[in-house]
């Protein structure tokens, strides 16, 4: 996993909420009923799977090993303190002259950020700190592959304090949900989409205008979780998505999978498709 991708992962995480983003940027703002923050540590066992999707949702092109890693936010303060520890490495197998194949050991194992506006840090195999690029080192990667994308990614140390990362907890609500609550979030997408437009599969749809399109969600009617949305922009399905709830303990949902698939520009109608999967999630409280 490279330095670029494992950040990203831990974003997804840390900010997937089962909801298309169009429909969240009217109520950035608004408290979102969800648990009580009085966890003081959080944990999973994650899985990221990403590949190309045809239009008929058939994969394009040779798999991609999936990423696996123990994700762990502990309460550190005022800020969210992130380890994520490799379990298995997303490169290709090393097929040997025997025939037999040999896994890749990734080059970052761990990766700790203490939310509080520092850089995060990197480690690997060895328990040894790797630094990030350096300032030089990503100017001449800029001009010596410029036009390319290929850049290397800008890894900065703040001071701490500056442009925390972690001081929302909401993003417990991305994971969480309360069955007491049901009501509450009935009453949040009847504000948002009006009154259901009729049942499909067993669950409620609604519908709601975007700029140059629309936003579909299907809620479900026991619990007011969205289940799936999609997202219609000038006449074509440019991103849709899919999450699952288990019940936890007691009153807790526990969203255990989510799926998004988004339109690649000049793409041929094919789609990058992202999933993550949660595994033995547990929350600690004081």
């Amino acid at each position: 996993m490279t330095l670029v991708s494992a950040v990203l992962s831990a974003s997804l995480l840390a900010s997937a909420s089962g909801s298309p983003p169009e429909a969240q940027k009217r109520d950035t703002q608004r408290k979102q009923p969800g648990p009580a923050e009085t966890f003081e540590s959080v944990s999973a066992d994650v899985t990221v799977s990403q590949g190309l999707v045809s239009q008929a949702g058939t994969q394009v092109g040779a798999p991609v090993p999936p990423a696996r890693y123990r994700w762990q936010r502990r309460k550190n303060g005022r800020h969210w303190k992130t380890t994520m520890t490799m379990m298995s490495s997303v490169r290709p197998a090393l097929r040997l002259m025997s025939g037999a194949t040999k896994e890749i050991a990734p080059a970052i194992v761990r990766i700790e950020d203490d939310g509080d506006g520092t850089a995060p840090r990197f480690y690997d195999g060895r328990g040894l700190e790797v630094q990030p690029p350096r300032a030089a080192d990503v100017a001449r990667s800029r001009n010596a592959l410029a036009g390319e994308s290929l850049a290397l990614p800008v890894v900065t140390n703040r001071q701490p304090g500056t442009q925390s990362r972690s001081i929302d907890e909401g993003w417990i609500r991305s994971l969480v949900v309360m069955r007491s609550e049901a009501k509450t979030r009935r009453d949040e997408v009847l504000r948002k989409f009006g009154p259901a437009l009729g049942k499909l599969r067993g669950m409620e749809r609604f519908l709601m205008a975007v700029e140059d399109g629309s936003v579909e969600v299907l809620i479900d009617p026991d619990t007011n979780v969205i289940r799936e949305w999609n997202l219609v922009k000038k006449g074509e399905l440019e991103a849709r998505g899919s999450s699952v709830y288990d019940l936890a303990s007691g009153d807790m949902l526990v969203r255990r999978k989510s799926k998004v698939e988004r339109l690649l520009p000049n793409g041929g109608g094919n789609r990058m498709s992202t999933e993550v999967d949660l595994a033995n999630v547990r929350f600690e409280s004081r």
